[in-house]
């Protein structure tokens, strides 16, 4: 993906499902899911063994979220990220970032 492609699909995006959202605020997945309601996206947190976030409700999977979801951001170990790919092809989602080192 290109710099104009990433940019497109973020200026298009609304929604984000935060895919490994940690319910402690030192975390990295926690602090960006912060940092990108901030932004103005919405976000949803998906992690199967929290409830709350961020005083948000948390999803045990992306197929459980309400709303269309743009972009999956993935805070997984590698192993787990052709699973949650297919979970998001499944729901429909645009895009699936994963972080640096996650292949």
């Amino acid at each position: 993906m290109n710099d104009q492609q990433m940019h497109d699909l973020l200026s298009a995006a609304r929604t984000i499902a935060v895919v490994g959202h940690s319910d402690d605020p030192s975390r990295t997945s926690y602090q960006i899911a912060s940092f990108l309601r901030r932004a103005g996206y919405v976000v949803f947190a998906v992690n199967p063994t929290i409830a709350e976030a961020a005083g948000r409700p948390v999803y045990a999977t992306l197929a459980d979220i309400p709303v269309h979801v743009d972009i999956v951001n993935v805070f997984r170990r590698s192993e787990y990220l052709p699973d949650v790919a297919r979970e998001a092809a499944a729901i429909g989602a645009k895009a699936v970032w994963a972080q640096l080192g996650v292949e």
